[in-house]
This record gives structure tokens, C-alpha cells and sequence, in this order.
């Protein structure tokens, strides 16, 4: 039997590579061990063996991956903190927190109120916003003291600061 070499320009050359080394194993009674070299493997169905360069398919598949990481890396971030301004204009209003309610104003004074039918206590308090930091300022026992808290969440029902650790949630009241 003459078996001709496929090219890259026929149908099917991959499957016709293969062909001729898929045959039966001669019967060890015909030909003994000795007479039968070594079986090869046959030629793999590689894309190497479609005509599909190796080097040109490492360099495509390179330029792929390198292309969804850096695009990965510099997509913008959804869940990005809000602006100042955002949180300074929803902030405002009446919450009730633990102990107490706090009242923030447009004009950057916040005011508490320990019961309901109480007045407003404002006393110089002054607040404002940087970034997903709350800054309060009130008056101390050694003049006026300023806390920072940290705005872990905050829906237009209610938010909730932390400060060394603590978590404290705040409700709209109206």
C-alpha cells in the first residue's frame, strides 16, 4: 500500500495523517517481537497539525489574556464612595440613634434632642462631610472636641457610622 503525505492545502489532512498509523497490531504467530520496531504514536490533532502556527496561537492567546486584565484593572469601580456633597445633602434632617436623636442642618450645625418633647440642643455643634467621613464637632470638657466617624452605610432610611470599632445605626425619623 503507498500512502501518500497530506499537505496543509487538503481536506481533511489532519484526520488523514492519522490514517495510516491507525492499523491493526500484526499477530505475534506472522511476525515474531523481534521483526516489529518500536509502534510510534500517531501524529496528534493538535491545532499545530491543522496549520495553525504554535508561535502565532502563544501570541494571540498572550495578547488576549493581557488585553482582559488590563481592561479589568482599569474598568471604573461601581461601588465607588459617594461625593461629599451626596452624603452633606442626605444627611440632613432628623435621625433617631442610640440614646438620642441628632439633627443635622444645610447651614452645618447639628443639634440633639434626648427626648422627643425636649428642644434642640445645638450649643456651637458643627458637622460636615469628606469623603465617607462624618466630622462632628461639640463642646468638651476642655473646650471644643471633634470626632470622626467613618460611614460604613447609608440608604435614604437610615445610615451607620463606626468609630474605633463601634458601630452605630441612625433612622430617619422624618
Amino acid at each position: 500500500m503507498n500512502a501518500s503525505i497530506p499537505t496543509a492545502e487538503t481536506p481533511n489532512h489532519a484526520l488523514q495523517r492519522t490514517a495510516t498509523a491507525v492499523t491493526a497490531r500484526a499477530s505475534a504467530a506472522a511476525f515474531p517481537p523481534a521483526m516489529h520496531g518500536p509502534r510510534q504514536p500517531p501524529p496528534s490533532l493538535s491545532l499545530g497539525s491543522l496549520g495553525v502556527a504554535t508561535r502565532t496561537l502563544k501570541t494571540l492567546t498572550f495578547i488576549i489574556l493581557n488585553s482582559a486584565v488590563l481592561l479589568g484593572c482599569t474598568s471604573p469601580v461601581v461601588t465607588a464612595t459617594p461625593k461629599d456633597s451626596d452624603y452633606s445633602k442626605r444627611i440632613l434632617g432628623r435621625w433617631e440613634g442610640p440614646r438620642k436623636f441628632r439633627i443635622f442642618h444645610a447651614d452645618g450645625t447639628w443639634g440633639v434632642q434626648r427626648l422627643e418633647e425636649n428642644p434642640e440642643d445645638i450649643d456651637g455643634r458643627r458637622w460636615h462631610i469628606k469623603g465617607n467621613k462624618l466630622f462632628l464637632t461639640f463642646r468638651g470638657y476642655r473646650g471644643f472636641e471633634t470626632t470622626v466617624y467613618t460611614i460604613v452605610s447609608f440608604t435614604p432610611k437610615s445610615f451607620t457610622t463606626e468609630e474605633d470599632g463601634h458601630k452605630e445605626l441612625y433612622e430617619r425619623t422624618h
